[in-house]
């Protein structure tokens, strides 16, 4: 008996060891990127978190502005070396900028947030967005989600709400529980559409060149936000 439960085990072993190196070359780079994504994400914050608070950089959007600049600057060599640089189609150019305002709003929102709020706190609000990605797609594209789907984000939602109220960040900084607000709901419009986006544009333009000319017009964009937050004389007085 002892021996058939040992030889099933054994079994079951080799059987989980070839489900796993059967995964698709398509399956891994998914895996990897989400992983990469999350990584990058996370480092993302806490740095932004760490320029805010130990160089006392209180520039949110020219922070921005820096990002997409070396968004920029990194994508270079790919174009200069055999990706070939597409532009917008003219039909699309409308939506295009249409993404290109929502991310504007959704980073510099994100950073104001930020700037405003520990980091604990503004990513529990963060974590909202994809209740936000369900709504948006409800609303504009009548994408009804099994009830597996809705159930987890009660207790998402419920302890967003909780960590907010419970630290006292609406009363204390209610300007960045505000911004964060605003990145969600601009955030998850910005993912709908720019998926769908790719998607049509797949084959004309490519993903490497939606993220070049996304980040020029970027730049155009957060250059009269910064000039409204005053970031320009104020960082030309930073100190450190």
């Amino acid at each position: 008996m002892n021996l058939t439960a040992g030889k099933m085990n054994e079994i079951r072993t080799h059987q989980d060891l070839r489900d796993w190196t059967s995964w698709s070359p398509t399956t891994v780079i998914a895996v990897l990127s989400v992983v990469g994504l999350v990584a990058v994400a996370i480092t993302k914050t806490l740095w932004t978190k760490a320029v805010f608070v130990t160089l006392e950089f209180h520039y949110p959007i020219l922070t921005c502005m820096t990002s997409c600049a070396v968004t920029i600057v990194a994508l270079i060599p790919f174009f200069a070396f055999g990706s070939k640089l597409n532009r917008v189609p003219r039909r699309k150019i409308t939506k295009f900028l249409f993404i290109a305002l929502l991310t504007c709003i959704d980073l510099a929102c994100m950073n104001l947030g930020l700037d405003e709020l520990s980091v604990s706190i503004q990513q529990a609000i963060n974590a909202t967005t994809p209740v936000a990605v369900i709504m948006f797609e409800l609303i504009l594209y009548n994408r009804v989600r099994s009830k597996y789907v809705y159930l987890p984000f009660i207790p998402l939602l419920a302890g967003s709400a909780i960590a907010t109220i419970a630290s006292g960040s609406w009363k204390t900084s209610p300007a960045g529980v505000i911004y964060m607000v605003v990145a969600v709901f601009s955030g998850a419009l910005k993912a709908i559409t720019t998926h769908d986006f790719l998607v049509a544009m797949k084959n004309e333009m490519g993903v490497l060149s939606f993220l070049f000319w996304l980040d020029v017009v970027m730049l155009f964009m957060l250059a009269p936000m910064a000039y409204l937050f005053e970031e320009f004389p104020g960082v030309l007085g930073w100190k450190h």
